[in-house]
């Protein structure tokens, strides 16, 4: 069965910011013969057969999977973490912040100054016209009222930690595609975790990559 409005999916995992142009869009991996949609933590692999549109071909590889099991997630469970997790308040930008000229936005300026003995001696200073932030005109947002999951909570599955932001992107997915529980079929603490939505459809996250004595999170997702 194709997916409809597959557009809606994929754009969930795009990196609109990737420095790289072609993973700003999903795009059709030769390499696995699948259509990704992929940022810095989160990717959706998808087989052709159940999309409707035709996607640019490109070739990408990840790191190898390591530690596979047999785990159900269901969406409670999924739920249920996310739930637990710290809320801030929800801001939308009304006025979007504009590039200092002087620092070309980077915030830094340099001065020379040449001795009397001809001696030329550089240094670097915070921009005076920016005062450093590398921005003339600073993003101004508003509350909406709402409270919204704190983007860099930190959720526990099984191994791995995860952001509740790529949480999230899990359960957007599982949402749309009316899907109560997935797979969990590699669990590395240090290397992408890979989840089932059925023969069509994977998920890999990365972790977050702590030291071997990390054990803080704000929420449990609990396995079966």
């Amino acid at each position: 069965m194709k997916i409809k409005n597959e557009t809606a999916l994929l754009t969930v995992f795009c990196d609109k910011t990737n420095e790289k142009e072609f993973l700003r869009e999903p795009f059709y991996n030769t390499n696995f013969n699948e259509v990704w949609s992929i940022d810095n933590y989160a990717l959706i692999q998808i087989t052709p057969n159940v999309l409707t549109k035709e996607y640019p071909k490109c070739e990408l590889r990840i790191t190898e999977l390591e530690d596979p099991c047999k785990k159900v997630v269901s969406i409670e469970a999924i739920n249920k973490a996310l739930e637990a997790c710290p809320k801030v308040d929800e801001k939308i930008v009304i006025q979007d912040s504009e590039k200092c000229e002087e620092c070309d936005g980077f915030g830094e300026v340099y001065w020379e100054y040449t001795d009397n003995s001809g001696h030329t001696h550089e240094h670097e200073f915070d921009c005076p016209v920016c005062d450093g932030t590398g921005e003339s005109t600073h993003q101004k947002t508003k509350k909406t009222g709402k409270q919204i999951i704190k983007e860099n909570a930190i959720i526990n599955i099984g191994n791995a930690y995860f952001f509740a932001c790529n949480i999230c992107k899990l359960k957007s997915a599982m949402d749309f595609l009316d899907i109560t529980s997935v797979e969990l079929t590699y669990n590395s603490p240090k290397t992408p975790n890979k989840f089932v939505l059925n023969d069509d459809i994977q998920i890999t996250l990365m972790p977050i990559i702590f030291g071997d004595n990390h054990h803080n999170c704000d929420a449990v997702v609990e396995l079966k």
